[in-house]
């Protein structure tokens, strides 16, 4: 245990230690840009008609694939109740030994799991079920993001870590439920995906 949690800490100061620099034009405004985006993304496609409903009844499927990969990872977060970075080496930031580099906001709620991690692992898991792993070069664009959250400070590796792998089950658990739902009401999209496995 006190191996894995050293490398966990040397990892975070690896690629914590890189903010500051040119790339914050990049991994810093996109880890703040994620969940916007991802909001912006399902409320175009709720707002859109196609005559059948397809686009909206898609809609749905991911919100439900989403919110059960989203809403574990919120409990997990209170019951563990482990410190962000900056709170975990407060004293040696104090004492001047280490530097936590925190990029548009000092995080000080409880850090694991990642929610933004746990996010968007469950969209792009949500999204591969309805498209059968049609997708699947979205991972690595997920993974990026979820880094995006060390290099912020915001979160350990372990943290983005657990919370990719709590979206990913989340979505998974919800699938029976998505299953159902499009066996119910108009024809949607990811129906031939769900009911044909």
């Amino acid at each position: 245990m006190p191996f894995l949690k050293s490398v966990d800490h040397g990892v975070f100061f690896w690629l914590n230690g890189l903010a500051g620099g040119p790339l914050d034009y990049c991994l810093a405004w996109t880890t703040f840009l994620i969940t916007p985006l991802i909001f912006i993304f399902v409320l175009i496609h709720m707002f859109i008609w196609d005559g059948d409903g397809v686009l909206k009844k898609f809609t749905w499927v991911l919100i439900l694939g989403a919110a059960g990969g989203v809403l574990a990872p919120q409990l997990i977060k209170h019951l563990v109740d482990r410190p962000r970075p900056f709170n975990a080496f407060y004293d040696e930031i104090a004492q001047g030994k280490v530097i936590v580099h925190t990029t548009f906001q000092l995080y000080l709620s409880n850090s694991f799991p990642s929610g933004h991690a746990a996010l968007v692992f469950a969209v792009v898991t949500a999204l591969n079920l309805i498209y059968k792993n049609k997708l699947l070069w979205l991972y690595p664009v997920a993974a990026v993001l979820a880094i995006t959250r060390v290099y912020v400070g915001a979160h350990f590796p372990s943290d983005v870590l657990a919370g990719a792998m709590a979206g990913i089950a989340g979505v998974w658990i919800t699938y029976p439920w998505l299953k159902r739902f499009c066996k119910t009401g108009a024809r949607c999209r990811c129906a031939p995906v769900l009911l044909n496995d």
